[in-house]
């Protein structure tokens, strides 16, 4: 696997790909590809020239991995331009997987086309506003008998995770992380700031402290509304509350219990069951029946 991810990391710094694509390629080839992989043992059976949805895929560096186990059509979602644009030029290049964009978490695919779904650390990311939707639109592509696997770090199941998870969402919304960067509420200033360029600081600062959970288009014209003189909620983060992305909408870090998960499935006819024990990884398999729920 060190051959085609160096292939791509070289095609990548070649072709002007971006830092983070360039950060990744390095990561996968230094061997990231194998704890990556791991998650894929948890389908039972083999993938046989199959299609898979990597959901949530970032720039779909486990497409190697995948075409090399077997799997004959490798589909890359994710909400990222970035993400989509380079690995479409280089990983798509490489290896012949689709990348493919979802809004809302609709996904421009066929009904009951895909054998397998994985989603690796990816319902802690979405809205809850949109799971539903999700999990609508994950029963609808796959085909009946299909397979699905969710992975997910964030178990509520476990005391000291909640009380981690908490601090966690506060350093999102208004502390210091290397990860991030910057903050969300850095974030949703310099949004505002742009949009409105006469707005004082003071002013500025208002805003952005007082519109947790708002992002796009509503962030700006709740904004625009109370600017122009109109009604203003104020909604300061508070401890406990999930950060939300301002540009894309997505949550940090959101914790789960693996039996709300597979109930949550359920109503859209998959048949879930929690495949590894207890501990801060949760692992979820579920099937499609012969119908499900639209």
């Amino acid at each position: 696997m060190k051959e085609i991810y160096t292939e791509i990391l070289e095609l990548g710094r070649e072709g002007g790909a971006g830092s983070k694509f360039i950060r990744m390629s390095e990561h996968y080839v230094a061997g990231a590809w194998q704890g990556s992989s791991e998650k894929l043992s948890f389908f039972s059976r083999p993938f046989n020239g199959g299609t898979m949805l990597d959901y949530g895929s970032k720039f779909g560096h486990l497409a190697p991995v995948l075409k090399s186990l077997g799997v004959g059509q490798v589909i890359n979602v994710d909400v990222d331009d970035e993400y989509l644009r380079d690995g479409e030029r280089f990983i798509g290049a490489a290896t012949g997987a689709r990348f493919v964009k979802s809004d809302d978490c609709y996904l421009e695919l066929e009904s009951d086309s895909v054998d397998f779904v994985l989603m690796k650390e990816v319902i802690s990311h979405i809205n809850p506003a949109l799971l539903f939707t999700c999990f609508q639109e994950v029963a609808r592509v796959m085909k009946p008998g299909g397979e699905l696997v969710i992975s997910d770090g964030n178990n509520l199941d476990l005391r000291e995770m909640r009380d981690e998870l908490m601090e966690s969402w506060c350093e999102w919304e208004h502390g210091s992380s290397k990860e991030l960067g910057s903050n969300y509420q850095a974030m949703r200033a310099r949004m505002i700031g742009k949009a409105f360029r006469d707005l004082p600081p003071d002013r500025l600062d208002y805003f952005a402290r007082n519109t947790s959970g708002l992002h796009g288009e509503r962030l700006i014209e709740t904004v625009r509304r109370a600017i122009e003189g109109g009604p203003f909620i104020e909604r300061p983060h508070r401890k406990g509350q999930l950060p939300v992305h301002p540009g894309y909408g997505t949550v940090m870090e959101r914790g789960f219990r693996a039996r709300d998960v597979i109930g949550r499935l359920a109503e859209h006819g998959l048949q879930g069951e929690a495949v590894a024990a207890p501990g801060p990884a949760f692992i979820v398999r579920a099937t499609k029946g012969s119908t499900h729920t639209e």
